[in-house]
């Protein structure tokens, strides 16, 4: 078994894929191709994209690969920050947040 599979497919997405499939039985072998065919896309699209990405490897130097994992890990300890704030809001009620003003 390869290591990337479990990674990209969990157990999440390919039970879901399997209950997705088997939960049209009066459609019968025409969703389960159409199932098939979506994820093989699915497939295709990421080998493209992983391909894609290797390639993209020579056009950056070692500055900017560095930049940007600096910039990607600002925007994760942003969103990790907005967790927490989500988090505290829903125990402590006296603490509000963006999402206590969005939609009300």
């Amino acid at each position: 078994m390869p290591l990337a599979m479990p990674i990209l497919a969990g157990p999440g997405a390919i039970s879901s894929i399997i209950v997705f499939a088997e939960s049209h039985d009066e459609i019968g072998i025409a969703h389960k191709l159409l199932v098939l065919g979506v994820a093989a896309s699915i497939a295709i699209y990421i080998y493209v994209t992983f391909r894609l990405a290797a390639m993209s490897d020579r056009l950056f130097n070692d500055n900017v690969v560095l930049i940007v994992n600096r910039v990607m890990g600002l925007i994760i300890a942003a969103i990790a920050f907005e967790f927490l704030l989500d988090g505290f809001a829903e125990h402590f009620p006296g603490i509000e947040t963006i999402h206590d003003h969005e939609g009300h």
